[in-house]
């Protein structure tokens, strides 16, 4: 089957020998009702504990999910039903702060919120959260730190505005780390507790902290949330269109088409790619406490995303577009790619794949690094992992270093980087990777590649040969 491989900003057709698996993804399903009706009606149905008297924050995701942004921001929708919600029981807009939960992601910019949410970006108070502006609400009680937003913890109410993407997303995540500081975030971010299962699982270890300091939380102030799930419509008009005529069919002449895409510069390639806007729609919303609504609203997230696979892998093989939770606006540095590769993708698969599997990733793995976002990641890979010190105590040393220099603190503080700290995070992220996988082939030479532990093929030709040969290797022992 030729098929189409979506890697960096460029299309690759490549011709998959009959005994590799192709799989898809679930086609959209088309909601029921208009957006508006679908999350109306969940706000309505629900009640919410506040006077006219009541401080409020509503916090809401950041621009981190779903990916790419949409075209039509679930996030207005929101916002103005919960809103309009508050005004009828007599609370005021003086008494309401819109909270954008970065965690210790960068700040969102003044177009980013208006293109979240709409015209109330300018007519109420927003706020980007800053995770050293905390308030301590003691230990929760297991004995974890619990520190959040200091509006937040101010206030008499949390409304959160969820849109789960992931079975990693939503629920007491959002206010344990959406709105979390960076002591409270790193208890549960650490290689040890991320190791140990995959964070796309609600019971792992990760998820089993983070719901003990949202509980603290939601003892002390009301958490109230608004979740909606979208369809999986990630593209839309002509493009959406020309999918469909490809999706598991040979038409080489339609695929084609999309591989003239590489005939753009790189730099306009990259410009198409950060102002692309996905089709996603509203297909359910709902709202209530969190312990009530989170599980139905993980089965809605993969019932829209979800693929059922009923074996496991010796080995998988993607294609990886230039796109991250962390690099919206912005490019998919070599830290980014590991992320991306050990972190999302091996505990997104880590059910279908067996013990010590390999992975084939194609990518261009370039090493830029976005001045204004990542200049902590730059930092942390020339000075620590391109020089091999990667040893558990030289990482813990890095993130020390990272915290405590002046110009990368301020270009968090007043600039949109990342949290210093957020680059030995990331690192962390891919922590399960590193302990599952017998190896990382990435498609082509980059020298970007090397210093992080990825081995390399010159095409994919050559590393399905490899992969071929490590079987056969492992068949025999």
């Amino acid at each position: 089957m030729k098929e189409v491989i979506f890697n960096g900003d460029s299309v690759t057709i490549y011709d998959f020998p009959e005994d590799v698996n192709i799989i898809y993804p679930p086609e959209p399903a088309c909601p029921s009702k208009p957006a508006r009706e679908i999350v109306s009606d969940a706000v309505e149905s629900a009640e919410l504990d506040v006077s006219r008297n009541s401080r409020v924050v509503i916090a809401f995701d950041d621009i981190s999910v779903p990916l790419p942004l949409p075209k039509n921001d679930p996030r207005k929708i929101m916002v103005a039903e919960v809103l309009r919600k508050l005004k009828s029981v007599g609370v005021s807009k003086d008494q309401i702060t819109l909270v954008c939960a970065t965690g210790m992601h960068r700040k969102c910019s003044g177009r980013e919120l208006r293109s979240m949410l709409g015209d109330i970006a300018a007519a109420y108070r927003v706020v980007n959260h800053d995770c050293r502006d905390v308030v301590s609400l003691g230990e929760s009680e297991s004995g974890y730190s619990v520190e959040i937003n200091r509006y937040a913890a101010e206030s008499d109410l949390i409304v959160y505005l969820s849109i789960p993407f992931l079975p990693m997303n939503g629920g007491w995540k959002s206010i344990a780390v959406g709105l979390g500081s960076y002591e409270c975030i790193r208890q549960h971010h650490l290689p040890d507790i991320l190791a140990e299962s995959s964070y796309m699982n609600p019971r792992s270890e990760m998820h089993r902290i983070i719901e003990d300091i949202g509980r603290h939380v939601a003892g002390q102030i009301p958490v109230f949330h608004v979740d909606v799930v979208v369809n999986n419509n990630f593209f839309r008009g002509f493009v959406s269109k020309a999918w469909r005529e490809i999706r598991g069919k040979e038409r080489l002449d339609q695929k084609l088409l999309m591989a003239f895409s590489n005939l753009m510069p790189s730099s306009i390639k990259s410009a198409v790619r950060n102002g692309y806007r996905a089709g996603y729609e509203i297909a359910y919303a709902t709202a209530g406490e969190v312990d009530e609504i989170h599980s139905e609203v993980l089965e809605k997230v993969y019932e829209h995303r979800g693929v059922r696979i009923g074996e496991k892998y010796d080995a998988l093989i993607f294609g990886l577009p230039n796109i991250s939770p962390y690099s919206v606006n912005s490019e998919l540095n070599p830290i980014l790619f590991h992320t991306m590769v050990r972190g999302y993708l091996c505990n997104m698969f880590e059910s279908i794949i067996r013990k010590k599997a390999i992975f084939v990733i194609q990518n261009p793995v370039s090493e830029i690094f976005d001045e204004k976002q990542h200049p902590a990641y730059r930092e942390f890979y020339h000075r620590y992992i391109v020089k091999g010190k990667t040893s558990p105590e030289e990482i813990e040393r890095a993130e020390k270093e990272l915290v405590s220099d002046p110009a990368l603190m301020d270009a968090y503080t007043n600039g949109l980087a990342y949290h210093p700290a957020h680059a030995v995070i990331a690192y962390y992220w891919g922590a399960l990777g590193l302990e599952r996988l017998e190896k990382a082939i990435v498609v082509g030479r980059s020298p970007a590649i090397k210093p992080l532990g990825f081995d390399s093929a010159k095409n994919m030709s050559e590393a399905i040969r490899v992969l071929r040969k490590w079987a056969a290797i492992r068949l025999l022992t």
